[in-house]
Protein backbone atom coordinates (compact mmCIF):
# COMPACT_ATOMS: atom_id res chain seq x y z
CA UNK A 1 0.00 0.00 0.00
CA UNK A 2 2.71 2.37 0.65
CA UNK A 3 4.01 1.37 -2.89
CA UNK A 4 0.52 3.01 -4.50
CA UNK A 5 0.21 6.08 -2.30
CA UNK A 6 3.97 6.66 -3.68
CA UNK A 7 2.14 6.40 -6.82
CA UNK A 8 -0.39 8.50 -6.19
CA UNK A 9 1.85 11.41 -4.56
CA UNK A 10 3.81 11.28 -7.78
CA UNK A 11 0.88 11.06 -10.38
CA UNK A 12 -0.41 14.38 -8.43
CA UNK A 13 3.27 16.38 -8.25
CA UNK A 14 3.62 15.55 -12.12
CA UNK A 15 -0.07 16.62 -13.02
CA UNK A 16 0.74 19.78 -10.96
CA UNK A 17 4.07 20.27 -13.03
CA UNK A 18 1.70 19.34 -16.58
CA UNK A 19 -0.91 22.21 -15.99
CA UNK A 20 1.63 24.79 -14.41
CA UNK A 21 3.74 24.37 -18.18
CA UNK A 22 2.96 26.91 -20.54
CA UNK A 23 2.01 25.55 -24.13
CA UNK A 24 5.41 26.08 -25.17
CA UNK A 25 6.99 24.05 -22.79
CA UNK A 26 8.22 26.85 -20.26
CA UNK A 27 7.56 26.98 -16.80
CA UNK A 28 4.34 29.27 -16.23
CA UNK A 29 4.74 32.64 -14.10
CA UNK A 30 1.83 34.31 -12.54
CA UNK A 31 1.75 37.71 -14.00
CA UNK A 32 2.12 40.31 -11.89
CA UNK A 33 0.22 43.67 -12.13
CA UNK A 34 1.88 45.88 -13.87
CA UNK A 35 2.87 49.42 -12.72
CA UNK A 36 1.44 52.17 -15.12
CA UNK A 37 3.24 55.66 -14.68
CA UNK A 38 0.88 58.48 -16.41
CA UNK A 39 2.46 60.17 -18.82
CA UNK A 40 3.85 63.69 -18.05
CA UNK A 41 1.77 66.14 -19.69
CA UNK A 42 3.09 69.67 -20.34
CA UNK A 43 0.29 72.02 -20.82
CA UNK A 44 0.60 74.64 -24.13
CA UNK A 45 2.50 77.63 -23.11
CA UNK A 46 0.22 80.92 -23.36
CA UNK A 47 1.56 83.84 -24.74
CA UNK A 48 -0.10 86.84 -23.43
CA UNK A 49 0.75 90.28 -25.51
CA UNK A 50 1.52 92.95 -23.18
CA UNK A 51 0.66 96.56 -24.50
CA UNK A 52 2.79 99.36 -23.10
CA UNK A 53 1.77 102.96 -23.49
CA UNK A 54 4.08 105.41 -23.41
CA UNK A 55 3.34 108.81 -21.38
CA UNK A 56 4.90 111.59 -22.31
CA UNK A 57 6.72 113.57 -19.34
CA UNK A 58 4.58 116.68 -18.62
CA UNK A 59 6.45 120.23 -18.03
CA UNK A 60 6.59 121.80 -14.52
CA UNK A 61 4.36 124.50 -14.72
CA UNK A 62 5.25 127.73 -12.58
CA UNK A 63 2.40 128.67 -10.36
CA UNK A 64 2.76 131.94 -9.70
CA UNK A 65 0.48 134.52 -6.99
CA UNK A 66 -0.96 137.92 -7.78
CA UNK A 67 1.72 140.54 -6.36
CA UNK A 68 0.28 142.09 -3.19
CA UNK A 69 -0.28 146.09 -3.92
CA UNK A 70 0.67 147.96 -0.99
CA UNK A 71 -0.70 151.20 -0.69
CA UNK A 72 1.99 153.88 -0.15
CA UNK A 73 0.32 156.56 1.92
CA UNK A 74 -1.82 156.44 4.93
CA UNK A 75 -1.97 153.58 7.61
CA UNK A 76 -2.94 150.01 6.57
CA UNK A 77 -3.93 146.51 8.77
CA UNK A 78 -3.11 143.76 6.32
CA UNK A 79 -4.25 139.92 7.37
CA UNK A 80 -3.13 137.08 5.72
CA UNK A 81 -4.91 134.29 6.30
CA UNK A 82 -6.26 131.65 3.92
CA UNK A 83 -9.34 130.77 5.73
CA UNK A 84 -12.36 132.51 7.33
CA UNK A 85 -11.19 135.29 9.63
CA UNK A 86 -13.47 137.58 12.26
CA UNK A 87 -12.18 140.53 14.61
CA UNK A 88 -11.89 144.18 14.67
CA UNK A 89 -8.82 146.79 13.78
CA UNK A 90 -8.98 150.61 14.35
CA UNK A 91 -7.55 153.03 17.23
CA UNK A 92 -8.56 152.52 20.64
CA UNK A 93 -12.19 153.56 21.06
CA UNK A 94 -12.81 153.81 17.19
CA UNK A 95 -12.69 150.22 16.32
CA UNK A 96 -14.78 148.59 13.10
CA UNK A 97 -16.00 144.85 12.51
CA UNK A 98 -14.32 142.48 10.26
CA UNK A 99 -15.63 139.36 9.13
CA UNK A 100 -13.76 138.31 5.74
CA UNK A 101 -11.96 135.36 3.57
CA UNK A 102 -8.47 136.02 2.22
CA UNK A 103 -5.98 138.78 3.22
CA UNK A 104 -7.24 142.56 2.61
CA UNK A 105 -5.92 145.75 3.58
CA UNK A 106 -7.81 147.71 6.22
CA UNK A 107 -7.16 151.67 6.26
CA UNK A 108 -6.85 153.06 9.91
CA UNK A 109 -7.39 156.57 9.90
CA UNK A 110 -4.88 157.82 12.67
CA UNK A 111 -1.47 159.59 11.81
CA UNK A 112 0.16 158.84 15.33
CA UNK A 113 -1.27 156.81 17.60
CA UNK A 114 -1.79 153.18 18.89
CA UNK A 115 -3.61 151.24 16.46
CA UNK A 116 -5.62 148.03 17.84
CA UNK A 117 -5.63 144.53 16.13
CA UNK A 118 -7.70 141.84 17.72
CA UNK A 119 -8.37 138.74 14.78
CA UNK A 120 -9.83 135.32 15.47
CA UNK A 121 -9.91 132.41 12.91
CA UNK A 122 -13.17 131.14 12.27
CA UNK A 123 -12.61 127.93 10.17
CA UNK A 124 -10.60 124.86 12.04
CA UNK A 125 -8.68 124.19 8.18
CA UNK A 126 -6.26 125.14 7.05
CA UNK A 127 -3.86 125.59 10.81
CA UNK A 128 -2.39 128.58 9.73
CA UNK A 129 -2.59 131.45 12.32
CA UNK A 130 -3.15 135.22 10.72
CA UNK A 131 -0.21 137.22 10.58
CA UNK A 132 -0.99 140.59 10.57
CA UNK A 133 1.41 143.76 9.96
CA UNK A 134 0.95 147.17 9.98
CA UNK A 135 2.50 149.69 7.46
CA UNK A 136 2.70 153.89 8.03
CA UNK A 137 3.44 156.26 6.34
CA UNK A 138 7.41 157.62 6.56
CA UNK A 139 7.86 160.71 8.14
Amino acid sequence: MIAVLALVILAVIAGVYVFMQNPDGTPGVTPTPGITIPATTIPPATITAVTTTKIPPTTAQLVTTPSVVIPTSGVYVRVSYSGKYSGSVGTPGRLREITELGGPFYQISTVDGPVVVSIQKTTVHPPRWPLMSTRTEPS
